[in-house]
């Protein structure tokens, strides 16, 4: 749009008076919309199966040299979690890639943040933020907490948890994993489903 109307200024068709206050606009426009608000998150649907193995490979490729192993997530079945547990996915602008997924299991008694991951070219935007705030609103209505846990190499990972209120409850090793558990309220809880 600026380039058209910018063209148009040079072409005189459009007064160059115009142009300071066109440029505001367009600064206020690029202010008030973030990538955030440009994301879609929707469910996963079976088809998403090979890009959620995709994203997972990019979001956990780098924490294979300071587990010495490739982290849980990267043993994982996707296309089982699309068909049996609750999968938010997230994608970009056009709908074009997979940026972002959550995965939510229900163990008969709690609900787990089995998994979540953004691909690290669109860390930093919001992506993780929004799929917490989803994850969320999906549990609220079925149960007063959830539980998650990480590995204890993943530190910046512990760290967010922390920022986001999850507190730690425990940590052990578990199938050569040495785990870190947290949980956190949510602020209107349902009954466990």
């Amino acid at each position: 749009m600026a380039r058209g109307v910018i063209s148009q200024m040079r072409r005189g068709a459009v007064s160059s008076n115009l142009l300071p206050g066109f440029l505001a606009i367009c600064g206020a426009l690029r202010v008030m919309t973030t990538d955030a608000d440009l994301m879609v998150i929707r469910d996963g649907v079976a088809a998403d199966g090979a890009a959620l193995g995709r994203l997972c490979t990019r979001a956990y490729t780098p924490y294979v040299s300071v587990m010495g192993c490739r982290p849980g997530p990267m043993l994982a079945d996707y296309d089982a979690h699309l068909r049996d547990d609750k999968v938010l996915v997230v994608e970009d602008a056009g709908g074009r890639n997979l940026i972002g997924y959550a995965i939510i299991l229900h163990d008969g008694t709690d609900y787990w943040l089995d998994n979540i991951a953004v691909d690290p070219r669109a860390q930093g935007r919001g992506v993780g933020g929004r799929l917490i705030t989803a994850v969320e609103d999906w549990l609220r209505p079925r149960c007063g907490r959830y539980r998650l846990y990480t590995n204890v190499r993943m530190t910046a990972n512990i760290a967010w948890y922390r920022s986001l209120g999850f507190a730690e409850t425990g940590r052990r090793r578990v199938d050569g994993f040495d785990r870190v558990y947290f949980e956190k309220p949510l602020a209107t809880g349902g009954t466990a489903a």
